[in-house]
């Protein structure tokens, strides 16, 4: 008779392998050890939870930050990223939002919660009359500033920052959250299906802000080149000569 340490039975090694994944987790079930470790381990990180309710057609809704920041899942909850360029000219992650419903309720109630931890980015109409004011100082054809007064600064509400309520900072934001989500797609998650939403938390909060600060460490300590950074300065000096 073979022995069962060195000869185990199928069914046997599947029981090996879910105790192994399950040694890793607060609970054998993804919904209650989510549950756990937003309640616990990231605590601290949490700014808004509000549980998965199929009965009260209650979707689920999460919204984290770390302190650093002050179709990813088989359940298929929409993960948003809010991205800003660094110093550096990357693009950082400064909260996450997970959500069951994308909504416009859903995603207004999410974004409400990093409105007081977060600056304003928004201009105010006072500021766009003074701009608009003196802007025509700096066009010497008067054709040109004819037009602009005639048919755009009346109707600036429609496309200035103040009228459209989104301030980009001159950020090519599409690129910088396509690059964040190809290395959070490929390098984080090697390319494969996360099933367990726990999992995919734990990742968000600590193995992606430990690598973006080992980064920026080596930036900073000049270990590391930054093209994007030395491109940015050299056309910002340009534009000042």
């Amino acid at each position: 008779m073979h022995d069962r340490v060195f000869f185990p039975t199928p069914a046997e090694i599947r029981c090996i392998a879910y105790s192994f994944k399950i040694s890793n987790h607060c609970h054998s079930v993804d919904s209650i050890s989510t549950d756990t470790i937003l309640k616990t381990d990231l605590k601290e990180h949490v700014l808004y939870y509000q549980p998965l309710s199929r009965a009260f057609e209650q979707p689920l809704l999460m919204v984290l930050q770390t302190k650093q920041q002050r179709s990813l899942t088989a359940y298929k909850f929409a993960v948003y990223i809010l991205l800003v360029r660094d110093g550096f000219g990357h693009g950082t992650s400064i909260g996450y939002i997970i959500c069951s419903s994308e909504t416009d309720d859903s995603l207004r109630k999410c974004l409400r919660k990093f409105k007081g931890g977060c600056r304003d980015f928004l201009s105010k109409e006072e500021e766009f009359k003074t701009a608009s004011e003196t802007v025509g100082d700096s066009i010497s054809e008067d054709q040109v500033k004819t037009y602009l007064f005639q048919n755009w600064i009346p109707c600036g509400i429609y496309w200035s920052n103040f009228g459209r309520q989104f301030y980009h900072e001159k950020s090519e934001t599409n690129n910088l959250g396509e690059r964040y989500f190809l290395r959070l797609k490929y390098q984080f998650l090697k390319g494969l299906g996360n099933r367990r939403l726990d999992d995919l938390l734990m990742m968000l909060t600590g193995a992606i802000p430990q690598y973006f600060s080992y980064i920026e460490g080596l930036q900073s300590a000049k270990r590391l080149t930054n093209p994007t950074k030395e491109a940015l300065e050299k056309n910002i000096g340009a534009a000042k000569t």
